[in-house]
């Protein structure tokens, strides 16, 4: 109640002092309005009258004179905010609306800033420091427009002026999207939106301006959908606010038409292409040149590369003639007519275009020499610059594969040599993880294209540093996110300066818990919403405001803070591997996957071509496993044998294989996969020959993360068990919970933790003990941890996956289930987590990181070794191989071993039919193979044989000892 009462005494102090200082500021203008001299006041009225009569350049005139008049006034009480609004309303004729010179709209918004900046006024300075920003955005000065802008939303929150709010964090929104800070952008323009809702009476200008904005980032981003979405809700703005002929109305069909393109909607494309050329008058035809690169564009689908080309010519023309200079503006008209001289084998013109591409859009690079790359420093955008690099890599390689001359394949080395020192030296600095996923998602393709010109490389020289880099690259793309996580979380506090950026960290991650939360809801307080992502804002504000500072004055500080190292190739042999096992690393590329092998004496990699659809074909053998259709089974399984494991040849003392998928082959059960047909058609699975009967399997998401395991054993302070089996068919208060209510009860999921108690010591919860609440109470006390429970996927949206516990009725904070999201927050210590439950394996996949499953989110929290199911499985048949695997490892038996013979065990107990991999293939094991830590419980009894052993000896001794004295008697 206290705080309550000081915030609204808070509000009321600040509502007096605002009105006190509203009124001293309208004061302030009428005097200085009175102040003017009246030969300047008559030149300003006529200016003003002439701007409303459309007489623009006679306006400018009038402007002009009226500051010469003004200049010797230097004396002047106001004289710099006069100079001020006087520069500021000659810039604004100059401007975009009116007569469109740049240059000049740049020049007297610069004098008006620098003016402005003198005086102590808030009324007229948070529209120019505004429009100065725009000046610095047209010249693609976008980290000086970004302070500007942050500046002009503090005076507008300051005065209220919600509209200048939404116009700046338009901007800036805009500004932090070509910085590719795409989630500082969406914070922004988020935030826009939830004001323009409280404020329907915003103009519909900046109404749609925000909408075009939001589309712009999303298409930026990928979210097709979502990009349509709102440039449909922006037209409809600008039409009310300009009318249907307008250049702003344009630009969003051309935005619509863009999107449909990358939709791969041709047709719908032309027809918004032809609405935009429709339309034509001067403000219409300053935009033409992006118009044109996009009929470009569709001429270069549709293979017509001569007309491609000379639409991107045109293009760039007509950009020239409006901004009177080729400017970064046209970078990528360029890198557009590059891809069409290359597709037509013009590789030299193609070199040419893409140089001149790099020289616009770097600020520090004026080289023409093909050799020459410019690097991230001075870049205007540097995704693009990423990209644009990656094409000339593109350009060489193909004229090798035209002329195989090898010279034209170095030259392809060595642009990807340089890039991908670039690429590393970007994901070091980005703070965000969301820009991080981004990035790596949108620069797979650069990976798999490096590897390829290795891989080629190493054919024409069969020298092994080529394979050895490729391997490395490889691994650059591999679950970096969860890696960098791992390594930043297990380091200590370190510096004030991290300990200060982690606890702003820590409440983000807790207020987006309670947003996802509430969301989620099925009857979301709106109120909570909107105040929690106004607190995910503002800290997010404080956060990257913290950050650049940090960055400012202790660049050491980010220099360091996410540098790991990358696993290599001679570390992996040495490290890892034992004389009897291999690493088998896969890299899916467009219609192919490349394939590492190594074992300690060697590396090897083949390129393996698909031709027909690989995730269709995988969800196929999925799908013959679960509806347990034996001859499409033993199809599909041999199919992908043969293109995965059949080509590597591994030598024959190879018996564990340390296996790292990519993308969608996280989702395949290597095991089941069976090494030759049967002779038999009828159905045995029993017999088959799989995978498991030949190796023991193990999996993780990359070489680095194994190797980290392997070398960084976890110490367990209180080494003990830690087990849940909830039960789900008397839960109390779980009437309203429609999901419960369906869920059955898992009889055999009891007996399995029961069975796992007395082989270890620890905690047992079972029935309406297993809840949340007392989950999230012994959590840090334990070594292993056993989840027998339902699981609900969320594909679409992984953060929403979950556990399921028991309710408690006395437990008021927690709802029973375990979100992904909640244990990003957690920070385990265990060295094994089980999650013997449905589905936890699988997952929306994720470009460069893996699958996005439950059984991650435990290794997010810290947990190296996650045993997970890839499908819903019987829970009988679940506890059977859990008892087994749980009995094996408490014999001090590998855990990939204790797994494989607990599969074993199983197919050898069933039958024919019972023996299908539905049953048992589901489970892998991600992590460190070796034994646990976590010693069994035995008591005095179930001791040493060679304890046995000695108390016998002694007794047999005592016993003849006894006897010999009785009969001495």
């Amino acid at each position: 109640m206290a705080s309550t009462n000081y915030s609204i005494s808070m509000k009321l102090f600040w509502t007096g002092a605002y009105s006190w200082l509203l009124a001293i500021t309208v004061t302030t203008f009428i005097q200085a309005q009175s102040r003017i001299p009246e030969n300047v006041q008559r030149l300003w009225d006529k200016a003003q009258t002439q701007a409303k009569a459309k007489a623009l350049a006679a306006a400018a005139t009038a402007y002009e004179q009226a500051i010469d008049a003004f200049k010797t006034k230097n004396t002047h009480p106001d004289y710099q905010v006069i100079m001020a609004r006087l520069y500021h309303e000659l810039a604004m004729l100059n401007s975009t609306d009116k007569l469109v010179n740049f240059q000049l709209f740049f020049e007297y918004q610069m004098k008006a800033k620098e003016a402005i900046q003198q005086s102590n006024d808030t009324q007229y300075k948070g529209e120019i420091l505004y429009q100065t920003a725009i000046a610095h955005y047209y010249y693609q000065q976008f980290r000086k427009a970004a302070p500007l802008l942050e500046e002009t939303i503090e005076l507008a929150q300051q005065r209220k002026d919600y509209v200048l709010q939404i116009r700046a964090m338009n901007v800036i929104g805009r500004v932090y999207m070509t910085l590719s800070l795409y989630d500082m952008s969406l914070s922004y323009l988020e935030k826009a939106e939830r004001l323009l809702q409280q404020h329907p009476d915003t103009p519909k200008a900046y109404a749609g301006q925000l909408y075009s904005n939001l589309s712009l980032l999303k298409y930026t981003i990928d979210d097709q959908t979502s990009a349509l979405i709102d440039a449909q809700k922006a037209l409809p703005f600008w039409m009310a606010a300009y009318g249907g002929e307008h250049f702003r109305v344009v630009s969003i069909y051309n935005q619509i038409a863009r999107i449909y393109f990358a939709l791969g909607n041709t047709q719908q494309t032309k027809v918004y292409l032809q609405k935009v050329f429709a339309i034509d008058n001067p403000h219409v035809r300053k935009g033409r040149g992006a118009y044109l690169t996009l009929l470009g564009n569709v001429h270069h689908r549709e293979k017509h590369y001569q007309k491609a080309i000379g639409a991107f010519r045109e293009a760039i023309q007509v950009q020239i003639s409006t901004f009177g200079d080729d400017t970064a503006d046209n970078t990528e008209i360029y890198q557009h007519l590059s891809k069409s001289y290359q597709a037509s084998q013009q590789f030299e013109l193609a070199l040419q275009s893409i140089q001149r591409a790099l020289i616009l859009n770097n600020t520090l690079f004026t080289s023409t020499d093909f050799a020459d790359h410019p690097t991230l420093k001075g870049a205007v955008y540097n995704e693009l610059q990423i990209h644009l690099l990656s094409d000339k890599a593109t350009i060489w390689y193909e004229w090798f594969k035209t002329t195989q001359n090898i010279d034209y394949l170095h030259k392809a080395y060595q642009v990807y040599h340089f890039l991908l020192q670039e690429v590393k030296y970007w994901k070091t600095s980005l703070n965000d993880e969301n820009n991080l996923l981004l990035l790596i998602k949108r620069s797979n393709y650069i990976f798999t294209n490096a590897i390829e010109v290795l891989h080629t490389l190493y054919k024409f020289t069969k020298q092994q540093r080529y394979l050895r880099e490729a391997f490395h690259i490889t691994e650059q793309a591999k679950a970096y996110v969860l890696l960098r996580s791992l390594y930043v979380s297990g380091k200590s506090p370190g510096s004030a300066n991290n300990q200060i950026e982690n606890k702003i960290t820590n409440r983000l991650k807790d207020l987006k818990e309670h947003l996802i939360a509430e969301e989620n809801k099925p009857n979301p307080d709106t109120r909570k919403v909107v105040d929690y992502k106004d607190q995910i804002f503002e800290l997010k504000a404080s956060r990257d405001s913290l950050r650049q500072s940090f960055q400012k004055f202790s660049p050491e500080y980010y220099q360091t803070k996410y540098q790991f190292k990358i696993a290599s190739v001679p570390s992996i042999q040495h490290k890892i591997l034992g004389k009897q096992e291999a690493l088998i690393e896969y890299m899916l590329a467009d219609n192919a996957v490349f394939i590492f092998t190594v074992t300690p004496q060697s590396i090897t990699l083949k390129k393996v071509k698909f031709s027909a659809n690989i995730k269709e074909r995988i969800k196929d053998l999925r799908k013959s496993i679960t509806h347990k259709n034996f001859q499409e089974f033993i199809r599909h399984s041999h199919f992908f044998y043969q293109k995965l494991i059949q080509p590597i040849a591994l030598p024959k003392q190879v018996n564990k294989l340390h296996i790292v998928p990519s993308g969608v082959l996280y989702h395949l059960p290597w095991e089941a996969l069976i090494t030759q047909l049967p002779t038999s058609n009828q159905a045995n699975y029993s017999q088959l020959d799989y995978l498991l009967k030949n190796y023991v399997i193990s999996y993780d998401y990359s070489a680095t993360l194994v190797l980290n395991k392997m070398i960084r054993k976890k110490i367990i302070s209180t080494a003990q068990l830690l087990a849940f089996a909830p039960e789900f068919n008397s839960q109390t208060g779980s009437s309203d919970d429609t999901l419960r209510n369906k869920l059955s009860s898992l009889t055999g999921a009891q007996n399995e933790v029961k069975v796992l108690h007395t082989l270890y010591q620890g905690e047992l919860f079972t029935g309406q003990r297993a809840t949340e609440q007392a989950f999230r109470a012994h959590i840090k006390n334990t070594s292993v941890l056993h989840l027998a429970t339902h699981a609900v996927i969320n594909d679409q949206r992984p953060a929403l996956s979950r556990l399921l516990f028991s309710l408690s009725p006395h437990d008021t904070v927690n709802d029973g289930y375990l979100h992904a999201y909640e244990l990003h927050n957690l920070r385990l210590n265990t060295e094994l987590v089980t999650l013997s439950a449905c589905n936890t394996g699988f997952g929306k996949i994720q470009t460069g990181e893996g699958v996005m499953s439950l059984g991650r989110a435990f290794a997010y929290a810290g947990s190296p070794n996650v045993l997970m199911s890839l499908w819903s499985v019987p829970d009988q048949s679940t506890a059977k191989i859990m008892t087994e695997f749980y009995k094996h490892l408490a014999d001090g038996v590998p855990k990939d071993v204790a797994l494989q013979r607990a599969k074993l065990t199983y197919i050898a107990d069933s039958d024919h039919i019972t023996s299908n991999p539905f049953y048992w293939s589901s489970f892998v094991l991600i992590g460190n193979p070796q034994p646990l830590q976590l010693q069994p419980a035995k008591a005095f009894y179930q001791g040493s044989f060679f304890v046995w052993c000695g108390i016998t000896f002694f007794g047999i001794l005592i016993f003849l000892w006894a006897g010999q004295r009785f009969f001495s008697k």
